[in-house]
């Protein structure tokens, strides 16, 4: 009988222990003019600062409720995909195991319509613009290389591919493109960045 006992304890401390391996954030998410919740609502949890790549991703209940579980040790962002703005919010403290955070969410569901027909036309607007610049960039590029590139011509280069990856990611995290769009202006992009920085190192010039 003793030995149960003891079996029982123990196993009741190791999934206690376990269950505080992590913190969890969590919220409600309803329409602040009718105090209605709000089911359906996708979020992405990344690591402050780093957004190349949510730690977790969840979606709001029946209740209009959401919750995940994050490895304790890091500042996190909470990404509400709603329509343009994508609001956000961040822990109050760096994540701490067993703790919970409450972030909770007010939007305008009303207003969702509007701001998604805005979001989708400024996907294809942003697109169009971004199908301009690679195709100027193309065109330096095999221009270029034609006859052998001057030093300033590689920096420039480099940096006007460097910006556009840059503007990219950022209109991808904030959800003003889709993963599709992004995926095709970055395609390759990075394989020319370092030939570009091969050369201007062999030319004596400061990679990045």
């Amino acid at each position: 009988m003793k030995f149960f006992t003891v079996l029982f304890l123990l196993c009741l401390l190791s999934s206690q222990g376990y269950a505080q391996e992590y913190a969890i954030i969590g919220g409600l998410v309803r329409d602040v003019d009718t105090g209605v919740s709000i089911s359906g609502l996708d979020l992405d949890v990344y690591k402050s600062g780093e957004y190349d790549k949510p730690v977790s991703s969840s979606a709001t209940d029946s209740k209009g409720r959401y919750e995940v579980n994050v490895t304790p040790g890091f500042y996190y962002d909470v990404y509400l995909r709603y329509g343009e703005s994508n609001p956000s919010q961040r822990t109050p403290e760096v994540a701490r195991e067993g703790r919970v955070y409450e972030l909770n969410f007010g939007i305008k569901e009303s207003s969702n319509f509007t701001e998604i027909v805005i979001e989708k036309y400024g996907i294809l607007i942003f697109a169009f613009i971004g199908l301009i610049i690679l195709i100027m960039i193309v065109y330096d590029v095999l221009s270029s290389r034609r006859g052998k590139s001057s030093l300033s011509d590689l920096v420039r280069e480099r940096d006007q591919i460097q910006k556009m990856l840059d503007i990219s990611h950022e209109k991808y995290l904030k959800r003003e493109i889709d993963e599709e769009t992004f995926k095709s202006i970055s395609a390759g992009k990075q394989e020319t960045l370092i030939e570009l920085e091969s050369k201007i190192k062999e030319l004596g010039g400061k990679a990045k």
